[in-house]
């Protein structure tokens, strides 16, 4: 019994050892790979962090180089949803729409699919097709598809990517489905003419990307924008060579401040106010626009100074048009106050029957619309007809006579809302060999041009 008493712990004697021998063994292993986890992650983590200094001083030196810098996260090339208005721009929905195809077209509408050689024509009105549903037109071959009952300044609009039409109560609603880069094609043409200098387009092109972009981020309606100057000017002229050129060279741009897409608006021409000026006040207002300088940016445009005069009558007429209201006799029109770069922010119409606060500038430009009244730019070239006052970028001083108040001179000055980017100066600079950064710097301050 002692003998096997001894055997037996012998036995668990050697088969402890050899099991504490294997745990001291998987427990050093397992320190191995611990540590070589550990010092894989901090590689990574080392490699991570290398790359992304390399990247900021990338960016650092592009910046500082002038050229775009790459931002991720922004989808390149995104589609656009673009509303096309019907003839002249007078609404949303058309009648019918009467389309064909340079190389041809397949229309799909529920299950259903139909075929359309080039030069084939298809008029569509609400009966046409009995369905609820999106009836898209899709060109063939990469090519373009025709609007032709669109009234626009060239006879027959043609339109990149598709074409998706919907029924309803008013008429027939057509959207254009288009690639950001081919939209531009058709933008840039129709907001500058093709003729200006190539880096003014090229900042053009950067505006109407990034205008484009930032209303993306804000659409609602089943569309991002429409094709008129609501937001911006789609395809009323032909793709030009000059035009193409700087999108191509730009492709990708947009302007950035504060890590998100500036809303780039930009209009005809500037009065030669700067973003550092501050006429808020009545009296520095007057005296600027009075003192024409003769080394502005603009300053040999036609709109760049402007007048018109005007009777209390005609103004009378004007507000009651504009504004469907009557005031009565007219007493007295005040600027009550001014947009510190000196654009009329409010105005006061005094009138026998009631006091009227107009506020904005474009119902105020609104309700002194020159229907009534010539308005002469500084070239001597009359505008008879215009819906809106050129600007809102004027003063008012009173005409008397035997110290009777008979009607106003409105001196003026530039041409449109006066916001972001002036085209005219923009042409203007890049004759004088400022680039298409250097412009929207001026226009637009401490912004980034970014690049998907």
């Amino acid at each position: 019994m002692d003998e096997d008493w001894v055997k037996k712990l012998l036995t668990i004697m050697i088969g402890s050892i050899v099991l504490f021998t294997i745990l001291i063994c998987q427990t050093q292993e397992i320190e191995k790979n611990l540590i070589g986890d550990l010092a894989g992650q901090e590689t990574i983590k080392q490699e991570t962090e290398k790359k992304q200094e390399e990247e900021d001083v990338q960016q650092t030196e592009e910046k500082e180089q002038g050229q775009p810098v790459v931002v991720k996260g922004q989808e390149e090339n995104p589609t656009l949803r673009v509303l096309i208005k019907s003839a002249n721009y007078a609404g949303d929905y058309h009648e019918k729409v009467t389309i064909y195809g340079d190389q041809g077209f397949t229309v799909n509408y529920d299950e259903n699919q139909e075929e359309y050689e080039a030069g084939e024509i298809l008029e569509i009105q609400k009966e046409t097709y009995e369905t609820t549903g999106k009836i898209k037109i899709e060109p063939k071959k990469g090519g373009k598809i025709c609007i032709l009952n669109l009234q626009r300044n060239q006879e027959e609009p043609m339109y990149r990517g598709i074409l998706e039409i919907t029924r309803h109560s008013q008429g027939l609603q057509v959207i254009n489905v288009v690639k950001m880069e081919d939209y531009l094609l058709s933008v840039v043409p129709s907001e500058m003419p093709a003729s200006y200098p190539l880096e003014a387009l090229k900042a053009q092109a950067v505006c109407a990307r990034s205008y484009a972009q930032k209303s993306m981020q804000n659409s609602q309606g089943g569309y991002d924008l429409d094709d008129s100057t609501s937001y911006q000017v789609y395809n009323n002229l032909p793709e030009n060579e000059n035009s193409t050129k700087a999108v191509e060279e730009t492709r990708g741009e947009v302007m950035m401040q504060n890590g998100e897409i500036i809303d780039a608006r930009y209009y005809s021409t500037s009065c030669g106010v700067s973003r550092y000026q501050d006429l808020s006040e009545e009296p520095a207002f007057e005296a600027f626009l009075s003192n024409a300088s003769e080394t502005a940016y603009e300053s040999e445009e036609p709109w760049y100074r402007w007048k018109a005069e005007v009777s209390l009558e005609q103004l009378r007429e004007a507000v009651l048009e504009q504004w469907n209201t009557d005031v009565g006799e007219i007493s007295g029109i005040y600027v009550t106050e001014r947009e510190k770069n000196g654009c009329a922010k409010t105005m006061v119409v005094a009138g026998s029957y009631q006091e009227l606060t107009i506020e904005g500038e474009y119902h105020i430009r609104l309700v002194l619309s020159p229907k009534f009244f010539p308005v002469v730019n500084q070239i001597d070239s009359g505008a008879v007809g215009m819906n809106l006052l050129p600007s809102g970028f004027f003063y008012l001083e009173p005409k008397r006579e035997d110290g009777i108040l008979y009607g106003y001179t409105i001196y003026g000055g530039g041409y449109g809302h006066g916001i972001g980017m002036s085209q005219n100066g923009a042409k203007q600079m890049a004759l004088n060999e400022m680039d298409y950064q250097e412009i929207l710097s001026y226009f637009y301050g401490e912004i980034q041009i970014t690049s998907w």
